[in-house]
């Protein structure tokens, strides 16, 4: 089977260009692209939690300075993190995992102190600091909720009684 030199994609025989780069295919893959995962390598791998961000955004500039460095990486959206970012156009509160064998390299180089894991808890719940930031958002969105409900009812209410005071008079 033919290889590109270039960018290491493998071709069915009777191909003799690399469509993408351009370049005359060779019978054996080049030297740099034997060490590459393949994609089902990068399933199989156990991923760990590495930290959790506030925002998309905060999640696309880790991981991509993660993934320049050559370690994997994986945003996991929770709840309707994803829902809400496909709506709104951004998401809160996202998890960043990474294969367990650069868990310590990818701390280091976005500059996390080693946190020790207590006793009964494993590296893929969730962080203390969501806990609050949850619970925050839940009375956000209770209040958005009940707010316009209680004025709705009080105009009501104000209606009523005028109402029924003005055929008292």
């Amino acid at each position: 089977m033919p290889f590109c030199p270039r960018c290491g994609a493998e071709y069915r025989d009777g191909f003799t260009v690399c469509k993408d780069c351009q370049e005359a295919l060779v019978d054996k893959p080049p030297q740099d692209h034997l060490g590459q995962k393949t994609d089902r390598e990068y399933i199989d791998w156990k991923w760990s939690f590495l930290t959790n961000v506030r925002n998309s955004q905060e999640a696309d500039i880790l991981v991509s300075l993660l993934e320049s460095e050559g370690i994997p990486a994986l945003k996991k959206h929770k709840g309707a993190g994803q829902f809400m970012e496909i709506y709104l156009g951004t998401a809160n509160d996202l998890d960043l995992y990474v294969p367990g064998s650069y868990l310590e390299t990818a701390r280091s180089l976005i500059g996390l102190k080693q946190v020790s894991i207590p006793a009964g808890r494993n590296d893929e719940e969730e962080p203390p600091t969501t806990s609050f930031r949850r619970e925050t958002g839940r009375i956000i969105i209770i209040a958005l909720v009940l707010v316009p409900f209680l004025i709705a009812l009080i105009q009501s209410l104000v209606s009523t009684f005028s109402k029924i005071f003005g055929e008292l008079k």
